[in-house]
């Protein structure tokens, strides 16, 4: 099986500086709640997962997360900013 992976790093007041991220990851029981936003994402919308990188801990470089397309919340939005 082949999927389509999208690639989530840049925030709009990080750019693509990973030790910089605000989007967060909290683990929720078996899975994790993500709260922030990223912008420019390759195939946005159209991939199957979205490899996103996010925040777990403290200050710093934190954590990676794949997230499948069809889990429930997940949605991509285009932004006129």
């Amino acid at each position: 099986m082949e999927l389509i992976a999208s690639y989530c790093l840049t925030e709009p007041n990080a750019g693509s500086d990973a030790a910089a991220l605000r989007t967060r990851a909290v683990r929720d029981g078996d899975h994790y709640v993500l709260n922030g936003q990223k912008q420019f994402i390759l195939r946005a919308g159209g991939g199957d997962l979205y490899v996103v990188m996010v925040r777990t801990g403290g200050e710093g470089a934190g954590g990676v997360l794949h997230v499948g397309r069809s889990r429930d919340g997940t949605r991509a939005s285009r932004s006129a900013q």
